[in-house]
Formats: C-alpha cells, structure tokens, sequence
C-alpha cells in the first residue's frame, strides 16, 4: 500500500540524514516508523480480530509523500509526522497502545 511505501521513504531518509530532533536521535524515529509499518501490516492480515477489539492503524495512516522534494522540505514532512504521532491524542499511537494490550498474542510478533 502506498502509505507502507511512505513510510518506508522516512526511514531511508532518516537513516541517511543527521538528527532531524535535537532529543531523539533518528534511530528511535525509525524504529517508531518499522512499528507502524509492523502493526499495519499484522491489521492487513489479521482485520477480523483487529475488528473484534475495536483497534484500527490502518484507516489513521495519512502520511505525506516526501519523494522529490528537497532534503528540507522532507525533513519537515518527517518531522511534523513524528511530532503528530508523539501526541498522546493521536489516534495511530493510541491505536498501537490499545493492540498491545488487547491483542498481546499478535503484537509479540516484531516484524521489523
């Protein structure tokens, strides 16, 4: 899906980029970015317990494509994301808390 390969520009981005956060380095963004990418991943296969426990990542996933654009321009994009997902509101970060907890038995399964 094309989100997937959004996310997937990020991470190639940050792992070949300095910091885009004074605070966090970028290995930790990209880790939080492979979790996203994990979790939508293990929706996709699994929707039918997604559903039953009332979790949903994959209808949050509104990521802004950063291809072609200058190494700017991309680092805003990158880092406005992961500021929004910091957010304790945000429905992905809340989503992927509440899978965790009610959907231990898939969530033990790291895929990145």
């Amino acid at each position: 899906m094309k989100f997937i390969q959004i996310l997937i520009c990020y991470i190639v981005f940050l792992t070949n980029s300095e910091d885009i956060d004074e605070y966090v380095p970028n290995n930790h963004i990209v880790a939080m970015f492979g979790d996203i990418i994990g979790d939508i991943i293990l929706e996709m296969c699994f929707p039918d317990e997604f559903k039953k426990k009332n979790i949903a990542i994959l209808k949050y996933a509104d990521f802004q494509p950063i291809e072609g654009l200058s190494d700017g321009q991309k680092k805003e994009i990158v880092y406005n994301a992961y500021q929004s997902i910091r957010k304790p509101k945000n429905p992905i970060r809340n989503n992927m808390t509440l899978m965790r907890i009610r959907l231990s038995d898939l969530s033990n399964w790291k895929l990145f």
